[in-house]
């Protein structure tokens, strides 16, 4: 949207297509896989009139139900309520080491966006899912859920004095956290 300061990537996709339930200010844009495991789809990011909050799902479908303008599903669901969530141990996809794109929702309200690269040998290997946990928890997240990961972990930021965001991303190689004041 105009006046964007920042973005990252989120939700996992299969060619063009989302694999999970998104809806943008009111109007659904993809239903997202039925049955889809909360591994990818155990949370949502819900937006509404300008506040943010984290709210587990039962997968796509309970996505749908929840009420908000802007609805994102995704997965893991890392933090809810201040409390760890406990994390499947029988996915690579959370036990291994990976770049990682996450969002937090701190108890102010103000909203955490944290990319962890990786697959960078000696310089960043990323990181599991449980070691996410606690990072989120370090940086004062009250909520927390895994948006995306992998090769795609990207975040983009629109530089001080410029009025579009650079599409080049920031390679930091390492770990980046912005807070975002709402």
């Amino acid at each position: 949207k105009a006046g964007a300061i920042l973005g990252v990537n989120a939700q996992y996709f299969s060619g063009s297509r989302t694999r999970e339930y998104l809806r943008i200010d009111g109007e659904e844009k993809f239903v997202g896989e039925p049955g889809r495991s909360t591994v990818f789809a155990g949370g949502a990011l819900v937006l509404n009139e300008g506040k943010a909050r984290i709210r587990k799902t039962a997968g796509n479908e309970g996505a749908k139900k929840l009420a908000g303008s802007t609805v994102m599903c995704a997965g893991p669901l890392l933090i809810e309520e201040g409390y760890l969530e406990t994390i499947a141990t029988n996915t690579t996809h959370n036990t291994s080491d990976h770049p990682r794109t996450v969002v937090g929702v701190k108890r102010d309200g103000s909203v955490i966006l944290a990319t962890i690269d990786g697959r960078f040998e000696g310089q960043a290997i990323g990181m599991p899912s449980t070691l996410v946990q606690e990072y989120m928890l370090l940086l004062g997240a009250d909520s927390a859920l895994n948006l995306d990961g992998g090769g795609s972990t990207t975040m983009v930021a629109r530089r001080l004095g410029n009025k579009t965001i650079s599409s080049k991303g920031i390679n930091s190689n390492s770990f980046l956290s912005l807070l975002v004041h709402t």
